[in-house]
């Protein structure tokens, strides 16, 4: 069914790329409903045990192409909707809960959430 979606956008005059860079996804990395991830960086470092539901957006925060990558640690899952605006870090151990709009370095072991994503708890 997947096979037959992309030939069928590519019939509709979609033009489809799929591309990620040597050495910049660690193993585990999980896209549930694959094809809903947006990403407008130019470079994105992720860790080991990474999960993305949905919807999820990694975007410039300005139009400048030249920012830091987002660097995302090991053992994080994103929630349904999550946008990261800019070039932030995300410590190791963290869940970003479902909408959140991610602008500022996220520390280890933390849940957050929220729009701009704040703080909810320590794990």
């Amino acid at each position: 069914m997947f096979l037959y979606n992309i030939f069928l956008l590519k019939r509709l005059g979609f033009k489809l790329k799929y591309s990620i860079e040597l050495n910049t996804v660690g193993p585990g990395f999980i896209i549930y409903h694959t094809g809903d991830m947006i990403n407008t960086q130019k470079r994105c470092r992720i860790g080991k045990n990474f999960t993305m539901r949905p919807g999820c957006v990694f975007a410039n925060k300005y139009i400048k192409y030249d920012e830091e990558p987002v660097i995302i640690g090991d053992n994080v899952t994103l929630g349904i909707g999550v946008k990261i605006v800019g070039s932030v870090k995300i410590g190791s151990n963290v869940i970003i809960g479902a909408n959140a709009v991610v602008t500022k370095d996220i520390p280890d072991n933390t849940i957050v959430g929220g729009i701009p994503a704040r703080i909810i708890k320590k794990i």
